[in-house]
């Protein structure tokens, strides 16, 4: 059955309110949604382990904490916002995009399923999760993880997204 699923932008919009990627998985974005899930979930973590450790500091007779732990629990805090403000207003904007879209009366011109997309984001999430653990095993640092690997991260998007724009990658216009 390939038709558009009417989806209300206010039960998007509430669902990523209590947690980021919510309304994604509501209106059928399942790559988007478990990629936002994943790095609420990494943000969340982020904060818990930062406190913990900032607290066992001070019950171990340091009279303040040390400024990174502080540093690091902010930065998770406002990243875990932003994305819990992308979700709510991309959830709705989403939402509302697919209500207003018109039936497909052709099946050629029904939206096909994203299970391709929804794969490799699904992929790329575990691969990243597995060689963290994987570094973790080893003895590596979580937070030298975070700290060296995110313009490395980022770099490889960009040169994603160059390829993809100028149709270096096979099967894109």
């Amino acid at each position: 059955m390939n038709e558009y699923h009417k989806k209300h932008p206010l039960i998007s919009a509430a669902l990523s309110f209590i947690f980021p990627g919510a309304g994604q998985l509501y209106n059928e974005e399942y790559s988007k949604g478990i990629i936002l899930i994943a790095a609420a979930i990494a943000s969340i973590v982020s904060i818990v382990y930062n406190g913990l450790s900032m607290g066992n500091e001070i019950m171990n007779g340091a009279a303040l904490p040390q400024t990174p732990f502080i540093l690091r629990i902010i930065t998770s805090a406002l990243i875990y916002f932003c994305l819990w403000l992308y979700g709510i207003i991309d959830g709705a904007v989403c939402a509302q995009r697919l209500s207003n879209q018109s039936f497909a009366t052709a099946e050629s011109e029904a939206p096909q399923p994203q299970t391709k997309e929804t794969f490799i984001g699904l992929g790329v999430v575990l691969v990243v999760i597995g060689i963290l653990g994987i570094l973790n095993l080893l003895g590596l640092k979580f937070h030298l993880v975070i700290k060296f690997g995110w313009p490395v991260a980022i770099i490889l998007l960009g040169f994603y997204f160059l390829a993809k724009s100028t149709g270096l990658l096979k099967g894109d216009k």
